[in-house]
């Protein structure tokens, strides 16, 4: 994660590292996926107003491959959940292309999910975190990896 950058979108919101509990009850998760005291990253949604104000956590720029298997989990628990959305961008380029969303609450629980990428150019990955309705839109991402070969 360290080559991670996490980039401001339509207003403050950014990626924080974070360890335990978030700072707003009834969203969030109360620790990281492994094993509840490590680290993870979340988008705290309390300190600003705004439905649909975006952060951005960019990857390093990722070698050409014909199967990638992108690895994460998400924690999207709160009354007024908004979305994730993951990209691959080209690393000199503005044009994301979705590869995966999930919006509304899931749940307080983290879930695991796997996103196959093929490119045939150099690439990175974008995770977008959308505010919800209110501050009860956290959104939290963990243990996020890259596999080579396919997804099964």
């Amino acid at each position: 994660m360290c080559q991670w950058k996490s980039r401001k979108g339509t207003n403050k919101y950014k990626w924080a590292r974070h360890k335990y509990t978030t700072k707003s009850s009834n969203t969030g998760p109360d620790g990281d996926n492994t094993s509840g005291y490590g680290h993870y990253v979340y988008m705290e949604t309390s300190k600003q107003n705004g439905q649909g104000q975006t952060a951005y956590l960019k990857s390093p720029a990722l070698p050409p491959s014909d199967a990638h298997c992108l690895t994460f989990y998400y924690h999207m628990y709160g009354r007024d959940m908004g979305s994730l959305n993951v990209y691959i961008q080209k690393p000199k380029s503005r044009k994301k292309f979705l590869v995966f969303t999930v919006s509304g609450d899931q749940g307080d629980m983290w879930h695991y999910q796997e996103v196959a990428i093929a490119s045939t150019c150099k690439y990175r990955v974008v995770f977008e975190g959308v505010r919800g309705t209110s501050f009860l839109s956290d959104i939290a991402l963990d243990d996020i990896l890259f596999n080579d070969g396919p997804c099964y």
